[in-house]
């Protein structure tokens, strides 16, 4: 009996391209950055099945590793890999509680390096801002103007006549 698609698998159907919304962005990267390899090695091809299992969508690996939360949790928990072989504790309560910390752990480490990112990038703008003709730090500093909500049509901006 022929089975559709290579291998006995179930043929993907093609679709339209479906961005990845930034909830989905980092919901992969917490499952990558958790990843159990006593369940399955880590592969590209795991984490295309893993999105697959839980948005119900099959994006390519491109698509994936183009996303900066999701390649730095692939290369991260690939430099770790396997974590030593720990005893595991004998509350079972435990053993979750210390798999939560380590997740927390590890997006603590995450946000340490997304606000690192971030202060370069404003010392590197605030380093542009100054060596602009007429720019000072106190200008820089100023208040920003308040927003007109007033009227945009010009004849009836002084109020209704």
């Amino acid at each position: 009996m022929a089975r559709g698609g290579a291998g006995g698998r179930r043929p993907t159907r093609v679709r339209g391209r479906r961005h990845l919304k930034p909830d989905e962005i980092e919901r992969i990267a917490r499952e990558v950055r958790t990843w159990d390899y006593a369940r399955t090695p880590l592969t590209w091809q795991a984490v295309i099945d893993l999105a697959e299992g839980l948005f119900l969508y099959r994006w390519s690996r491109q698509a994936l590793e183009s996303h900066e939360a999701i390649k730095t949790a692939f290369q991260t928990r690939q430099i770790e890999g396997p974590r030593k072989a720990r005893r595991a504790p004998r509350d079972p309560a435990l053993a979750i509680y210390a798999r939560q910390v380590e997740a927390l752990q590890d997006e603590n480490r995450a946000l340490k390096a997304k606000l690192a990112a971030y202060e370069q990038r404003f010392a590197r703008w605030l380093a542009n801002a100054l060596t602009e003709k007429g720019m000072t730090e106190a200008r820089l500093d100023a208040a920003l103007p308040p927003n007109d909500r007033g009227q945009t049509d010009p004849k009836l901006r002084g109020g209704v006549k």
